[in-house]
């Protein structure tokens, strides 16, 4: 899925975060950009990711996402602002959001939103996913440490109606990302 790293400015400074060395600033182009996401949607990508840092914070955050609805059939993001899960715009804006969390309160989704929540694996624990299902979350991604070695290996529940995925170290590292200066990359490991 190509991805739009949107700013690379965040409000934490998670010491796992796989964008913590970009450090490309946020430039807005409209034309620019367009012509990147037609150019991409030309070459068959449909869906998009919108990504940071956290997105939220870009400058001109909602601005790319209009742009990014007029090219692309599916719009995506992934962000760790609860206010994003329980606005009431957030079916028009995005197919899906991906939560990312990281305190022990976990926000509740307070529409009919499709969201799925994100932890980094060593913070996995086997009640979590009924947790979130209660919670209204569509699904739970574990994340491998992208600069780590280990394995993720416990069991995961199945439970109806609630998708358990494991994003495995390294498999989204090769796929086509959109940088905050508009630079175009398709290998992310530079910058573990």
């Amino acid at each position: 899925m190509l991805k739009h790293l949107l700013t690379s400015e965040c409000n934490r400074s998670c010491e796992y975060c796989i964008s913590r060395n970009v450090t490309h600033q946020e430039w807005f182009r409209p034309k620019m950009l367009l012509k990147i996401y037609d150019d991409f949607y030309k070459q068959g990508h449909r869906e998009i990711m919108l990504t940071g840092g956290e997105p939220t914070m870009a400058r001109f955050f909602l601005a790319y996402v209009n742009m990014a609805n007029s090219v692309f059939d599916r719009v995506f993001i992934t962000t760790q602002n609860e206010w994003v899960i329980q606005d009431y715009l957030i079916e028009e804006k995005f197919d899906a959001v991906t939560f990312s969390i990281h305190d022990e309160v976990i926000p509740e989704v307070r529409n009919n939103a499709i969201v799925y929540a994100s932890i980094l694996a060593e913070r996995y624990r086997p009640i979590l996913a009924n947790r979130l299902k209660l919670l209204g979350y569509s699904g739970l991604t574990i994340n491998e440490e992208h600069r780590g070695t280990d394995v993720f290996s416990q069991e995961v529940p199945e439970i109806e109606n609630f998708s358990i995925r494991i994003n495995r170290r390294g498999k989204c590292l090769d796929e086509p990302m959109i940088l905050p200066d508009l630079t175009v990359i398709t290998n992310f490991l530079n910058y573990l």
